[in-house]
């Protein structure tokens, strides 16, 4: 089953990457030892790099950092400019990537966190997802959510 996972996963995320021209998407998955959503996959210029620097842990309770909320109560959520909601975002992508405008789609398995897809684009508002966009993106992130459950 690893082998199937590691396969899919690029493809679903370049799927993702085309489909609605996202500038950068990262791939982050639940490190087993500390629990943490770590950056593994970036698509997109410096995205790769910028994947190191996702270390998201899921606390519900974490008021100041919209990426541990969302992942650990599993919301979906599109930002069209971050700047309504910079005080919500954590140092380190405020310091290092603090993009315009972005898309967070945790990835929950029994009703867990086990990954986080983070997707942005360089200006505000340029992000616009029809039903159907939004239907294709939460279809490839059940299947990714699904090939990571079979591969664990």
């Amino acid at each position: 089953g690893t082998l199937r996972a590691a396969e899919s996963l690029p493809l679903a995320l370049d799927a993702m990457h085309r489909g609605v021209a996202f500038r950068c998407i990262v791939l982050c998955l639940r490190d087993p030892r500390t629990g943490r959503l770590q950056g593994r996959v970036g698509l997109g210029p410096e995205a790769q790099d910028m994947a190191t620097l996702f270390k998201v842990l899921p606390d519900a309770q974490a008021a100041g950092d919209l990426f541990a909320l969302l992942c650990a109560k599993g919301a979906d959520l599109l930002v069209s400019d971050s700047r309504t909601v910079v005080s919500r975002l954590p140092g380190w992508y405020r310091e290092n990537i603090n993009a315009p405008t972005f898309l967070l789609l945790p990835l929950m398995v029994r009703g867990k966190p086990v990954g986080l897809i983070y997707a942005d684009k360089a200006r505000a508002g340029e992000i616009h997802l029809s039903d159907h966009d939004l239907a294709l993106l939460r279809t490839l992130r059940d299947h990714i959510a699904t090939s990571i459950e079979h591969a664990a």
